[in-house]
């Protein structure tokens, strides 16, 4: 094998370095796979005890909250999760502005302009359909939203369809550590 920018050739040695470097650098992807392979394997098992397997332990013994001897205090809340499927969102935002709460809608148009277009970009606030600039425009509300929405619904006794903005209650422990 040759060098290819001097068409000279090159000693076993160098090519035994770099094909060394491509060896490990395989290696290290391949390791890098497993370990966020492992890592996502933790988080799940973590999520499941949090979120099911300690909370429905501590309801049947009647705790909310308890001490462990190294100092950590292991508390129950309540948490409150929402992300509205893809194929129910036109439904869902109708609900939403029929039942008054269209406040919380979020409509985004994002334009794309070069640099240097700072006067088009103040024209287009005034009036972007004027300039024929093309522009995309998405409607939704912001996954924080809809999960505050959610729990004040909830919390305060008014009817909200779960299934159509993919809500759920659930329990979850927290522990904070000495």
């Amino acid at each position: 094998m040759k060098n290819e920018l001097t068409g000279l050739p090159l000693t076993n040695e160098e090519l035994a370095s770099v094909s060394a470097l491509a060896l490990r650098q395989i290696q290290l992807g391949t390791e890098i796979l497993e370990t966020e392979k492992k890592l996502e394997e933790l988080k799940t098992r973590h999520r499941e005890i949090s979120t099911r397997i300690l909370p429905e332990a501590m309801l049947a013994l009647g705790l909310t909250s308890f001490s462990l001897t190294n100092g950590s205090k292991v508390q129950l809340s309540k948490f409150y999760n929402a992300k509205i499927p893809e194929n129910r969102k036109v439904e869902a935002l109708n609900w939403l502005r029929t039942h008054n709460h269209g406040d919380i809608i979020r409509e985004d148009i994002t334009v794309s302009f070069r640099d240097g277009k700072d006067d088009e970009v103040k024209k287009l606030t005034a009036a972007i359909d004027k300039l024929g600039y093309a522009y995309s425009r998405e409607c939704g509300i912001h996954h924080s939203t809809l999960k505050a929405f959610v729990r004040e619904m909830i919390e305060t006794g008014k009817p909200v369809p779960l299934d159509l903005f993919g809500a759920y209650v659930g329990n979850i422990t927290k522990i904070e550590l000495p």
